[in-house]
């Protein structure tokens, strides 16, 4: 058994934090180890050639494939590039203009990324990315009170979950008015099958979150959710462009938008559901990024990770951090009033006596 197990780590140490030149053919790298009559699948992927809802895609149709080995499977009426190319006409006209004039316009105040406390100096801008994950999952029973929740408030699931990283994320920021980046994985139902097409049909939005106002956790969810959802009718004008023109007005380190937030929930089952057997650990890595909160449903419990990048962060900070971020879901799961408390969480004791202490 400790051999099996030494082997396993050995597999995904070599396979985790794998960087491919993407002028080299290919971009994944797929393995089986045979473990007492069960096969287990490790798969690197660059999320160049396949977002996460096209992994989804490819797990299932390997399922289809490991269930029935002779099935064909149909062909697909157009490529990637159609689709690109369907993009590009859309970002031309009236429409398209309509969203840059948009974000233009909120440009000169548009927040900066969270000020949280950092490693002086930077032990992370001089050596490779090595990224570590923080866990945990709600019951299925826990979830579906949350979602009840959710639903009688006016919020989407996905919205409250976004509410509660922002809480956490602003409690230790030192400006409660910052910038998420939001990776957001719906793909346009241009054709129908354009849900099976693999490829990288992910964009980014810059979420403004305020929290200077002392409100509820529930009017905190509707403004956030109502801001996102003004953003998404001006999507056109991405927000790489929005980023672009951040750098090019006030410099390279205020474009700069590491704390990032990606929702899989909602999404149908061929882009929620973990359709291949039962799952024994991921990491994603992704440069330029320090947090990434990613909330996803498996198997109707709800799954929670933060990938966090090493050397950025003091030593400590990022478990009390997600220590509170995993109390707050858990409160909400469970709890009636944590919705309509002003404060969701205190801040954990040690935390308390080191303010205390400094002020």
């Amino acid at each position: 058994h400790d051999a099996t197990q030494q082997a396993l780590v050995a597999i995904r140490s070599e396979m985790d934090h794998r960087v491919y030149d993407p002028g080299i053919w290919p971009l994944f790298d797929l393995r089986i180890s045979r473990i007492e009559g069960r096969d287990r699948l490790h798969i690197s992927i660059d999320f160049l050639i396949a977002d996460y809802v096209s992994i989804f895609v490819l797990l299932d149709e390997l399922r289809q494939k490991y269930e029935r080995p002779g099935m064909e499977m149909p062909e697909l009426s157009l490529t990637f590039r159609d689709y690109l190319l369907a993009r590009r006409r859309q970002r031309s006209g009236p429409a398209y203009e309509r969203d840059r004039a948009y974000w233009l316009e909120r440009l000169g105040d548009f927040p900066s990324a969270p000020d949280l406390p950092l490693l002086e100096p930077p032990a992370h801008e001089d050596v490779p990315a090595r990224f570590r994950r923080w866990e945990f999952t709600l019951t299925e029973d826990a979830w579906r009170w949350f979602r009840r929740q959710a639903k009688n408030h006016g919020l989407t699931p996905s919205s409250a979950v976004l509410t509660a990283y922002a809480e956490v994320i602003g409690r230790w920021s030192r400006h409660q008015r910052f910038a998420l980046d939001l990776t957001l994985l719906n793909r346009p139902a241009l054709h129908p099958d354009l849900a099976r097409v693999v490829g990288d049909f992910t964009s980014v939005s810059l979420l403004e979150v305020d929290f200077r106002v002392s409100d509820s956790f529930v009017e905190r969810a509707r403004r956030l959710q109502g801001q996102l959802g003004q953003d998404l009718d001006h999507e056109l004008f991405s927000g790489v462009e929005l980023v672009r023109e951040i750098a090019r007005r006030r410099g390279v380190r205020e474009a700069l938008m590491p704390v990032v937030y990606t929702s899989a929930l909602g999404l149908s089952s061929d882009g929620g559901e973990m359709p291949l057997g039962e799952f024994a650990g991921g990491i994603s890595q992704t440069p330029q990024v320090w947090i990434d909160c990613q909330a996803m449903e498996r198997g109707g419990r709800l799954s929670i990770n933060w990938d966090v990048r090493e050397g950025v962060f003091p030593d400590g900070l990022v478990n009390t951090m997600f220590a509170s971020f995993e109390a707050l879901v858990r409160e909400l799961a469970s709890q009636a009033q944590a919705w309509d408390d002003l404060r969701p969480f205190p801040l954990p004791p040690e935390q308390v006596a080191r303010r205390a202490r400094v002020n």
